[in-house]
């Protein structure tokens, strides 16, 4: 069993969503004062490596504790993208026939976690463009998807150019999760099927933290 880490490592130089806090570590306890290290953390939960639950979104939708594992987790597919990304000069929005080019898995999309991977967190998590110039999905991409069955949503880049966000309405609307900011897509290449795993911090609010694993047969 060969298992990848698709996440980031917390830490200040993560890139937050702009407005909210950089992630800020201090002691609680320490060793030598007080026999223990403990620390208290400030960072919005949507920092790094994160799953969004619908509620981010959606008044009735449910909370990240209150989704089922398995919609978090199964097969996977990666859809590699940076050719079709390093092409474009301007700020990048995904189409259909992006993702087409880029191979999409030939017995379709129903029930699979589409991964797709442009390279930009890789790049970016560390720089104040993370969140203005990544490339994101067209709207009618993003409905596409919904329509073809896709359990989850995974990117390494947010999903949503600019306010209101409206994929993030259309994929959370439907009951579904988003995965983003993923990190090391590259190390399961040449593979495109995998088996993932995204596990939240069990929090009863809009969306949580992840560890995000990629299992390769």
């Amino acid at each position: 069993m060969h298992l990848i880490d698709l996440s980031m490592t917390l830490g200040p130089e993560v890139e937050p969503v702009p407005g909210h806090p950089h992630f800020h570590s201090q002691p609680l306890t320490t060793l030598e004062r007080d026999g223990v290290n403990n620390s208290l953390l400030t960072l919005s939960i949507h920092t790094g490596t994160h799953i969004d639950a619908p509620y981010h979104f959606i008044k009735s939708g449910l909370t990240i504790d209150q989704i089922p594992l398995d919609q978090l987790c199964g097969r996977a597919w990666l859809c590699d993208m940076r050719g079709v990304i390093n092409q474009s000069k301007e700020r990048h929005h995904i189409s259909r026939a992006d993702l087409e080019q880029s191979g999409l898995p030939r017995d379709g999309l129903e029930g699979v976690i589409l991964t797709i991977f442009t390279g930009w967190s890789e790049e970016h998590w560390n720089r104040s463009d993370f969140y203005t110039a990544n490339p994101f999905l067209e709207e009618e991409t993003a409905q596409w998807l919904m329509e073809q069955g896709v359990k989850t949503l995974a990117l390494d880049h947010g999903i949503d150019g600019a306010r209101p966000w409206p994929n993030h309405t259309i994929v959370l609307s439907t009951g579904r999760c988003l995965i983003e900011n993923l990190v090391n897509l590259e190390a399961m290449l040449p593979q495109r099927q995998f088996t993932m795993y995204a596990l939240p911090v069990k929090l009863r609010e809009n969306g949580g933290m992840a560890r995000v694993i990629a299992q390769l047969d």
